[in-house]
């Protein structure tokens, strides 16, 4: 008949196969079934919370000084600054406040065009 087809040893045991994994198989398995209930809940939580701020994002400023929380000794790593140059992105800050954009470097005294183009991919403004 048609149900012992179904459940004959030859079909049963070639679905069991089909289960019989090893370890790292299964370990994927989870870890696939992991990643989609975490981007689920992170789906929903987004959906739910839509003005929430994230906790933690990456930067592209990673291993870029800022000059509006650099004291002398830091801005001092940056290249062709000096303690002169150093004291002056210092006091100018100290004048007119953070800096607004990287560009302002070039209204300090003794910041060259050459000089500016050595400092604008090595800081950042946060």
């Amino acid at each position: 008949m048609m149900l012992d087809f179904l459940f004959s040893s030859v079909y049963y045991n070639k679905g069991a196969n089909m289960l019989n994994m090893t370890a790292q198989e299964r370990r994927v398995i989870v870890f696939i079934a992991a990643l989609a209930l975490i981007g689920t809940g992170l789906d929903f939580a987004k959906k739910s919370f839509p003005g929430a701020k994230p906790i933690a994002s990456f930067s592209s400023n990673i291993g870029k000084i800022n000059i509006n929380r650099a004291d002398d000794e830091t801005l001092r790593l940056l290249p062709g600054v000096g303690k002169t140059i150093a004291a002056r992105i210092i006091a100018y800050r100290q004048q007119k406040g953070p800096f607004k954009e990287i560009e302002e470097l070039k209204n300090i005294q003794s910041v060259t065009l050459r000089r500016y183009e050595q400092l604008k991919d090595a800081v950042c403004i946060e």
